[in-house]
């Protein structure tokens, strides 16, 4: 098991090796317009190993080039990666406050509903959610745009 240091120096390595304009391949093009099936050229199995926006596979050898690829450096790889933490901290804040309150009026598995609720996290918003009966899980997303949102 790797330590804490260890995991986040590979979350900043892997930020570092992804094309900022990565969208993933489950969408047809990246940020700036590259098709990446085009890119490659052409559908067969395996194609989304030999795109460079990304070294999940850094044995490829027959990985293409792209002319837009940009990278990130490791300050703002380290910049990113603190970011996404305190946005992962904000949220499970909001989640346990949320999961509170859906206890306290009595929602739950079996007893599924909606409540709302100020937002912790931006205090500005308003988190609104459902509560699924069949296994009581949580469904919310605060009003102001940007802020914390998530499905158990």
């Amino acid at each position: 098991m790797d330590t804490k240091e260890q995991q986040r120096e590979k979350r900043i390595k892997r930020e570092m090796e992804t094309c900022v304009h990565f969208t993933g391949i489950h969408q047809k093009t990246c940020s700036v317009g590259v098709i990446y099936r085009d890119l490659v050229g052409g559908p067969e199995l395996g194609w989304g190993r030999k795109i460079p926006c990304t070294m999940a596979w850094p044995d490829e050898t027959d990985r293409v080039t792209c002319s837009k690829i940009q990278h990130l450096t490791r300050e703002e790889s380290e910049a990113e990666v603190h970011s996404a933490d305190q946005r992962m901290q904000r949220t499970l804040k909001v989640m346990h406050e949320t999961h509170a309150h859906a206890k306290a009026a009595g929602l739950g598995r079996g007893h599924g509903g909606v409540g709302e609720l100020p937002c912790s996290a931006c205090e500005g918003g308003t988190v609104q959610y459902s509560v699924a009966s069949v296994n009581g899980h949580i469904h919310g997303r605060c009003t102001k745009d940007g802020c914390v949102s998530w499905m158990e």
